[in-house]
């Protein structure tokens, strides 16, 4: 497995990514504009988060950014298989298990026009709680919610926040939340599935084509790292996959690096994560039909001061500060 962490050179695009831009970058490499690409996207009339395709790369807005809700995969894979004996080229990105899906959907057929990406799953959240949240704003903002977007980047004094959500209403109100409840409650473990918590597929032997995800510790994985955009990992499983990451560097900024990196940085890679102790606690108080102002209020978590002066500090000092640390 050969592996990179890459930032796409297009910083509009770069910016309207969760991370580098990995996926925007392997879809323009691979698909064109007749090209049908598989995604997962928000569905403001039921509230979910769900699979669809496109045609054509210039139409995988939708699709861009993480969604922290098990997505809904609907009849996508019969339209899939539908494309792929058409000859059409198809792009299918999801979780590792959905991948999975996909490729025992096809019975084992080796299409030469199929690609597919999975993702670095921290696990999926619920989707009930995901919808009664959403119930939530609505009810507080008077207005239907048309978009929302799990991560916002915003870059403040050479400063990223990675993780707050924007939310854009009908009625034109667009909020930007930096402890967002839904989030919060994501990041603690506490509503994923069961069935993540023993999930087969956070391993090195991945699903995908290729596999993408956050760069945890850019900066100390890669210290000749320039300037302060988040990246993404990237990591070549086949030799379908191989074609396209040899050419990452047409529409990225690569910089190579070790599958050992990845494992140590971003653990949910190779094993899983386990859910906290109270989830069946806070299930237990979902399911009694609590107000959900009440039951976020419970559950979601404050951050510690010291937490709040790490989110102020640049990513490449903390990567500079832990090289030293470290006797680097």
């Amino acid at each position: 497995q050969a592996a990179c962490i890459a930032i796409h050179r297009d910083k509009e695009l770069w910016n309207k990514s969760s991370s580098g831009g990995a996926f925007s970058a392997i879809c323009q490499l691979f698909g064109d504009d007749k090209t049908i690409i598989f995604g997962a996207l928000f569905d403001a009339d039921s509230k979910r988060i769900r699979h669809d395709c496109v045609e054509g790369v210039n139409n995988i807005g939708i699709f861009r950014g993480s969604k922290y809700v098990q997505s809904d995969l609907g009849d996508c894979l019969f339209k899939l298989k539908k494309h792929l004996d058409c000859g059409r080229k198809v792009i299918f990105s999801g979780t590792p298990c959905q991948v999975s899906a996909v490729r025992k959907f096809l019975a084992g057929k080796c299409y030469k026009n199929l690609l597919c990406i999975d993702l670095i799953c921290h696990g999926v959240g619920s989707p009930a709680i995901f919808q009664s949240y959403i119930d939530y704003l609505e009810k507080r903002s008077q207005s239907k919610v048309i978009n929302y977007n799990f991560r916002h980047k915003i870059i403040k004094y050479g400063i990223q926040r990675l993780y707050n959500s924007q939310v854009t209403y009908a009625n034109g109100l667009v909020t930007i939340m930096p402890d967002d409840a839904y989030l919060n409650l994501f990041m603690q473990k506490i509503i994923c599935r069961r069935s993540c918590d023993c999930c087969d597929y956070t391993c090195t032997q991945r699903m995908g084509d290729l596999t993408i995800g956050d760069a945890k510790q850019m900066y100390t994985i890669i210290p000749a790292a320039t300037g302060s955009r988040n990246g993404s990992v990237v990591i070549c499983n086949t030799s379908t996959g191989k074609v396209i990451f040899d050419c990452l560097s047409e529409m990225m900024i690569t910089y190579p690096c070790e599958v050992k990196d990845i494992i140590k940085t971003n653990p949910p890679f190779s094993k899983c994560v386990h859910s906290s102790p109270v989830r069946k606690s806070v299930f237990k108080h979902y399911t009694k039909g609590c107000d959900m102002a009440l039951f976020m209020s419970r559950w979601t978590r404050k951050l510690t001061l010291m937490q709040k002066i790490k989110a102020c500090v640049p990513e490449k000092f903390k990567g500079i500060i832990k090289k030293l640390l470290m006797g680097g």
